[in-house]
């Protein structure tokens, strides 16, 4: 399943949870906003949730 991970104006879609989590991991560290994971109907998704659910694969 496709998510977004958003970074203030930048939005950028991956496609797997893993995909997600890495990029998530990567902009978190250095970003001016909030970096957010969610659903591709907008929800957003917790990255520890997200994460758990990945390593449960």
């Amino acid at each position: 399943m496709p998510y977004q991970v958003k970074a203030g104006s930048l939005t950028i879609v991956t496609p797997t949870s893993a995909d997600a989590l890495k990029l998530f991991d990567e902009l978190a560290p250095t970003a001016r906003d909030e970096v957010l994971i969610r659903d591709m109907d907008g929800r957003t998704v917790d990255p520890e949730t997200l994460r758990s659910a990945v390593a449960d694969e």
